[in-house]
Order: C-alpha cells, then structure tokens, then sequence
C-alpha cells in the first residue's frame, strides 16, 4: 500500500508536547523528515525522537517560523496554550498563542505555498451541547473561544488560497507523556497526600476520552483518506469518580475521596462531552487502561526527575541547546 509520508517533510508545531511527540514518532516511522518547532513552554525535549529536527522557537515570532516553514510539505500545528482551567488567569497569552500564532502559520505556508495543514482543535468547541461535527461551534471558555477562532481563519485560508486543512476536534486525551489535566492533578496530589483526595466538581462529569496512541492513528488515517475538513477524534466516556478510582488502584492506595458539590469542576467547565464521529478511530485500549497507564507514566517520570542531581528546567535547556545547533 502507498505511504504518503514516506520521504515527505513534514513541520509539527508543539512537536515536544504530549500529542506532538506522540505523532512525531509516529511520521518517523513512516519515514517521513520531521521538524519539530517548540518553545518548550509545556512540552520537554525529552519527549523529542532524536531522529526528528529540533528547532526551538515560538509560533508568536513570525520571523522565525517564516524560516522553519520554507520547504516543508506539511504543516501539522499542534502549538497552543492549553491548559482549559487556568485560561482566564492571562486570557491575552491565550489569544496570542492560539490566534495570533495561528494566523503566523497560515501566513507562513501562503508565503511558502505550503497547501497542506492539519490542526488541533477541541471538543470543547462544543461547550458540551454538541456532539457531530455539523453541530454550531459554542464556548463559554477562552480556550474555547480561541480555538473556534483558529477554526475560522483556517476555513477563511481554504476559500482565499485552496490549501487542504484537516480540523481535528481532539476529546480529553490520555496516554504516555501527559503533562496536565486532571490525571496529572490527582497523581500530584496523592504524591503530596496520600491520605486524602479533594475533586473539583461532584465527581459526575462525564466526558469523551481517547489514548493518545490511538488519536495519533486516527488523524494519520483520516489524512490518509484525503478528505479534509473537520472531523472528531473520541473512543469513549469516562466519568471522573471512574477515573478516581483508577488513579488510585493503580497507585496502590485508600484516599478519603472527597467531592464537591457543583456538576463542572470550575465554572466554564461542562458537566458533559459527548463526541460523534463519522470516522471511526481504531481503539487499541479501553480507556480505564489508558488511565492507569497515564498514572505509571506519571509516576514513573516523577520518580526519574527525582533522581537527576540537576533541575529539569536546566537539562532540558542545555539539550535544547545541543539540538539546535544540529
């Protein structure tokens, strides 16, 4: 069968982070030439396959993405200030990062005539009313808000230059390399205080999840098919007081659970995400085993960068160093 990806040179903005890493060795194995562009914000150059291209940038400096986009084939732009909870605490970084480095990417590949981009959006677009990919875009969240922007300029992109652009309307993601929600939250917390465990919300919110394994396939897949537009990527609900339980089954504990009395954990947080797909994505786990996962990958990261005599901040700046003079 033809592989698309082999010999094509292929820009993962966010390549350091949790999904962008994920999808970099994924394109590596395919054989694509895979650059990564990464400010290292959220994500850690150890997360970076060594036979990938590290670029340490910023999609907020037009200059130098301008340099790291000529040449490419594809752009997948995964960059973005992700953190839902704690957006309105600084909502111009979140517009910044999400909207204005946004239309920094479409700008650049016009420029370059780059005409093929894949983005990641949310299902949060949805502010949890919506499930199909044809329901009307809602947000009661700034990242919600930024990322239906990102949605817009792309659409706008498509009609004015004829670029193909895939929407990716990501569920809650778990998997190897997490770096935050609310896993991360439970695990940190349980190191701190095994004893006990304090859950925003009443513990009912249900919402789509998916392996990050698995989303990487599926956008692979649904590219591969050559249709673009926007599309779901989900595998199956999973509800908090189910991923309590998990969390602390597989760290070996009895906490006192204790839940608050409101149904969203904070206050633009929906209760509910249901996604629909018309493009079913290939599970290679159930969630709760995604779970568990995640929190021995947590676990076992933690108790690694506790036995380094250095600080992370200080390695990961020297290799990002060492991989850009590359």
């Amino acid at each position: 069968m033809h592989n698309r990806w082999d010999g094509r040179k292929v820009l993962v903005t966010g390549g350091a982070g949790f999904v962008g890493s994920h999808l970099v060795d994924a394109l590596l194995k395919l054989g694509s030439e895979v650059t990564v562009f990464d400010n290292l914000s959220t994500g850690f150059n150890d997360f970076v396959n060594r036979d990938a291209t590290m670029v340490l940038g910023d999609c907020r400096d037009i200059t130098a993405l301008k340099e790291v986009v000529a040449g490419q084939e594809f752009v997948f732009h995964l960059a973005a200030h992700a953190d839902v909870r704690r957006n309105m605490q600084n909502p111009r970084a979140v517009w910044q990062n999400n909207v204005d480095a946004t239309l920094n990417v479409l700008t650049c590949m016009r420029a370059a005539h780059v005409n093929n981009l894949a983005f990641a959006s949310s299902g949060i677009v949805y502010c949890g009313k919506g499930s199909k990919e044809t329901d009307p875009l809602d947000a009661d969240s700034i990242y919600g808000a930024s990322k239906i922007a990102g949605e817009h300029l792309i659409k706008a992109f498509q009609l004015e230059t004829g670029m193909h652009a895939w929407r990716f309307r990501f569920a809650g993601l778990l998997g190897p390399r997490y770096t935050h929600g609310h896993v991360a939250d439970f695990v940190h917390a349980l190191q701190q205080h095994p004893d006990h465990l304090t859950v925003l919300g009443d513990g009912r919110q249900n919402k789509a999840y998916l392996d990050v394994r698995d989303c990487v396939r599926g956008m692979l897949d649904i590219v591969d098919d050559g249709f673009d537009g926007a599309f779901n990527l989900t595998g199956g609900q999973l509800v908090i007081r189910d991923s309590v339980r998990i969390v602390c089954e597989t760290m070996g504990i009895s906490p006192r659970v204790t839940y608050g009395d409101t149904a969203g954990g904070w206050p633009t947080d929906p209760p509910e995400i249901e996604l629909s797909s018309r493009q079913a994505i290939e599970l290679s786990r159930p969630i709760g085993e995604s779970v568990a996962d995640t929190v021995r990958d947590l676990v076992s990261r933690q108790a690694r960068h506790s036995s380094t005599p250095q600080s992370l901040p200080d390695a990961t700046a020297r290799r990002a160093r060492r991989l850009r003079s590359h």
